[in-house]
């Protein structure tokens, strides 16, 4: 379709801009030629919808948006981890790069490579080709945590704003320079917490990483 889609998705997750969501929207979202993930509607809430992010859309008889292909929209795709080591070198002519990274408990190694990318220590997103390997490493943004909520949906910052938890948040215990996989349950109370995000809430972001100290 040439068609283009962009607005902002409501709160409840019933419209995009001008176009309404059937009530039984099918929903894909896409990364390269990874295997696509279905989401509902609901993840899409307050999200601001641009044409970048939509591959294709189609309408039933009622002209409401009956299935939805995305392009990367949710961040949902990646997996998440954190970065342990960092290894660059930029001596002139000679340009290489490893990283270390912890991934659900386990070492991996990224490189080595003839790129430099430039990357910090810390919780990082691993954006994966569809052969299982990986592709790239970023960097996640920070914010610190005041507390966290009962059912682990949200969190508050000490900025007083409420950020919304990954389903399948991460969460690590760091000490004695040392990370160590944990859970929500164990780190709620007694620790000073420190949430990673990869975008803002409104571009589809959701804290992906938690560090316990």
């Amino acid at each position: 379709t040439n068609s283009k889609l962009s607005g902002k998705v409501d709160s409840k997750a019933t419209r995009i801009g001008d176009h309404k969501l059937a009530a039984e929207v099918q929903i894909l979202d896409t990364y390269e030629s990874c295997t696509p993930i279905r989401i509902y509607a609901s993840r899409l809430a307050g999200m601001e919808i641009t044409q970048n992010m939509v591959y294709f859309y189609a309408l039933n008889p009622q002209g409401e948006i009956s299935h939805l292909i995305l392009k990367n929209a949710t961040g949902d795709l990646h997996q998440y981890g954190v970065i342990t080591q960092v290894m660059e070198v930029d001596a002139g002519m000679q340009v290489s790069s490893s990283y270390t990274y912890d991934y659900n408990g386990m070492q991996q190694v990224f490189g080595p490579s003839s790129a430099i990318y430039h990357l910090n220590k810390g919780p990082c997103q691993i954006k994966m080709h569809s052969d299982a390997t990986v592709e790239r490493l970023y960097n996640l943004s920070s914010q610190r945590l005041e507390s966290i909520s009962g059912d682990g949906q949200f969190a508050i910052g000490t900025n007083q704003r409420k950020y919304t938890l990954a389903q399948n948040v991460v969460v690590y215990l760091y000490q004695d320079d040392h990370y160590q996989i944990s859970s929500l349950s164990r780190v709620s109370e007694g620790y000073t917490l420190t949430g990673w995000y990869d975008k803002e809430e409104a571009q589809g972001g959701r804290i992906r990483v938690i560090i316990a100290q």
